[in-house]
Parts: structure tokens; C-alpha cells; sequence
């Protein structure tokens, strides 16, 4: 009770919005800009994660391949649900790490993306 008396605890909130603000913003801008039109992006204005979608008609398992090529760590779309329907893709958090290192993995996720998609039939 002291804390939030204090202010302490208002200030701590803003800190952490504005550095996950700029963690969320520095992983869409990186991403979007090594990608190119592999993935579609969805980025909230608040939270701790946000949504690439590979396009339509890739075949089976080609998420976990990008994931693997792209040496990150991610959910993929069909890893969150029971019917296989519908997009894959990547549920990308950004909160616990440095920027720097979350930018070096969007830009792994977006060539990895890229590529696969080029070299994809």
C-alpha cells in the first residue's frame, strides 16, 4: 500500500508501457521491412504480443520450418488451436528482452519468411 501511495507503482506502469511501446514498435518495423509481403502483420496498440500471418495455401508444417530457419522462439498460430483451419503464422512476444535482440530475431523471422516463400512451389 506504501507503493502505490507513494506513486511508485504508477510509475513503474508507465515505464513498462512505454519500453514494451517501443519493443512492440521496433519488432513491427523490423519484421514488416525484412519480410516484405511474406507476412501480415498485426500489431495492437497495448499487450505483449503480436500476430504474423503467413499467407494462404502454404503447405502444411512451412511455420515450423520458418521458425526453425529463423532460429527463434514463437508460437505458431496451429500450435494454439484444436482445428488446423485457418492461417498459420507466429505469436511474437516482446516483453523480457533487450531491443536490440528482439530486432536481430524479426529480421531472421522476415528473411526466414521471405526465402521459404521464394523457394516454396
Amino acid at each position: 500500500a506504501e507503493l502505490m501511495a507513494e506513486g511508485a507503482l504508477a510509475k513503474h506502469t508507465r515505464r513498462m508501457r512505454n519500453h514494451y511501446r517501443v519493443a512492440r514498435e521496433a519488432v513491427a518495423e523490423a519484421l514488416a521491412k525484412a519480410a516484405g509481403d511474406a507476412l501480415r502483420l498485426v500489431v495492437p496498440q497495448q499487450g505483449l504480443h503480436l500476430v504474423a500471418y503467413l499467407p494462404p495455401g502454404l503447405p502444411r508444417g512451412a511455420a515450423d520450418r520458418i521458425r526453425r530457419a529463423a532460429r527463434i522462439e514463437a508460437w505458431l498460430l496451429s500450435e494454439t488451436r484444436v482445428s488446423q483451419r485457418g492461417l498459420d503464422g507466429f505469436v511474437l512476444g516482446f516483453s523480457g528482452h533487450d531491443i536490440p535482440a528482439l530486432v536481430a530475431a524479426s529480421v531472421r523471422l522476415g528473411r526466414a519468411a521471405r526465402n521459404h516463400l521464394r523457394t516454396s512451389p
